[in-house]
């Protein structure tokens, strides 16, 4: 019997700690009366637009490398006169019987009309190619 007694002791030794964890906790409530200081609550405002900024400046910072890397690659074009091409790396190119135009920085490479083409040629129409008159050696 005594064994009996302590065994029951035992568990409500036990049994106690844990009936205490599952008692309901109250709910919190929430006063309505409470206000956050404005300059509080601006503070916080600050600290998290420091942080955007600072973010957006990383951003920038990458992108300004990036644009940077593609304009080392891009090459543009412009006439250095009406019969020849060039680009921004040096290389030139002479338009033959064309004119070089001056919106695009390149040679052209059909006529719609004899503006289109060098002195003492003129474009045939049907075909869009400068040609020399017919009286005309070379």
């Amino acid at each position: 019997m005594v064994k009996s007694v302590w065994l029951i002791a035992l568990c409500l030794l036990v049994a106690t700690p844990a009936a205490a964890q599952i008692r309901p906790i109250p709910s919190a409530r929430v006063n309505p009366n409470i206000t956050v200081d404005p300059q509080v609550r601006t503070e916080g405002q600050i600290a998290q637009l420091r942080a955007k900024v600072a973010s957006l400046q990383i951003q920038l910072t990458t992108l300004q490398a990036q644009l940077k890397d593609l304009g080392a690659k891009t090459v543009t074009y412009q006439c250095r006169d009406q019969h020849t091409a060039s680009n921004s790396r040096g290389a030139t190119s002479d338009c033959g019987v064309y004119l070089c135009d001056p919106v695009q920085g390149l040679c052209k490479t059909q006529c719609s009309t004899s503006a289109d083409c060098i002195s003492g040629t003129t474009c045939d129409q049907q075909t869009g190619i400068c040609v020399y008159p017919s009286n005309h050696s070379g």
